[in-house]
C-alpha cells in the first residue's frame, strides 16, 4: 500500500475557494511557517467559477481582506485548487503575537515565524493574541460573511487586517504603546 503523495506548497502558491454562489474567492499563501502551517492571505477581488483561470491574477492585485494563520488541509484535500504561483504583497503585515514561557511565566512578544522575540511591554502583553492557528475553514467563512453569505461570528474579527497588530507595530517604528 502507497502513502498519499506529499502537496507541494510554496510562498506564493495562489489558490481558489469556491464559494458555492458562482463565484470564486481568490487566495494565496503570504508565508509558510513551516510545511503545514501557512500565513494565507483572501482578496476583495472575486471571480466567476467560470473565469477563475482567466481572471486569478486580475484579483491578486486587490486588497487582502482576510489574514491568519491556518493548514494546508482545504488543499492537500483538493477543496481549493492550486492556480499558480505569484509575488506575494508588498509590504504584507504579518502578525506578532505573544507567549509565555518558563514559571513563573515571562510574556514575550514574537513575530510570525517565532525567528525574533523580546520580553512584552505590560500593554503589549494585554493586547496582542496568543500564537493561534484557525482552521481554514475559518478563513473560508469569514469572506463568506463578509459578503453576505454567511452571518458575521466575533471569531472572525482577527482576520480582519485591520485588527492584526503587525510585526513592523512591535519590532519597527510604528510601535505599540509602551505604557
Amino acid at each position: 500500500m502507497t502513502g498519499r503523495k506529499r502537496l507541494t506548497l510554496v510562498e506564493g502558491t495562489v489558490f481558489s475557494v469556491p464559494l458555492g454562489d458562482g463565484r470564486t474567492a481568490i487566495g494565496q499563501i503570504a508565508t509558510m511557517k513551516s510545511k503545514k502551517i501557512l500565513y494565507l492571505v483572501l482578496f476583495e477581488q472575486m471571480v466567476a467559477d467560470d473565469e477563475v483561470e482567466t481572471d486569478w491574477q486580475s484579483a491578486i492585485q486587490s486588497p487582502i481582506v482576510i489574514a491568519g494563520s491556518s493548514l494546508d488541509a482545504r488543499l492537500y484535500h483538493g477543496y481549493w485548487t492550486i492556480l499558480g504561483v505569484a509575488d506575494v504583497p508588498d509590504p504584507l503585515h504579518l502578525p506578532a503575537s505573544k507567549v509565555a514561557i518558563g514559571m513563573p511565566p515571562t510574556v514575550y512578544v514574537t513575530d510570525y515565524c517565532e525567528t525574533r522575540r523580546r520580553p512584552a511591554t505590560a500593554n503589549e502583553a494585554e493586547i496582542l493574541p496568543n500564537i493561534t492557528t484557525v482552521s481554514p475553514m475559518r478563513l473560508e467563512k469569514a469572506f463568506k460573511a463578509l459578503h453576505g453569505l454567511e452571518p458575521w461570528l466575533e471569531v472572525y474579527d482577527p482576520l480582519l487586517p485591520a485588527n492584526i497588530i503587525t510585526e513592523s507595530m512591535v519590532f519597527g517604528e510604528e510601535g505599540v504603546s509602551q505604557s
